[in-house]
């Protein structure tokens, strides 16, 4: 995974913040059981992801 960020364009890397929204669209798939048993990190990275719409989502 480390050789795919060192290679990647710098142009083509986008950072996006955890905002509210993304917090609660998270806590809504933790509530609803959207996914399995996961952590509240994990249904953010996917909030994030959908929110953003994102086509590739890596954390940092």
């Amino acid at each position: 995974m480390k050789e795919h960020f060192i290679n990647l364009d710098k142009e083509n890397i986008e950072f996006a913040e955890i905002t509210e929204e993304i917090n609660n669209l998270a806590e809504e798939y933790i509530n609803e059981k959207v996914v399995g048993e996961t952590s509240i990190d994990d249904c953010r990275h996917i909030a994030c992801a959908t929110i953003n719409k994102v086509e590739r989502y890596y954390r940092k």
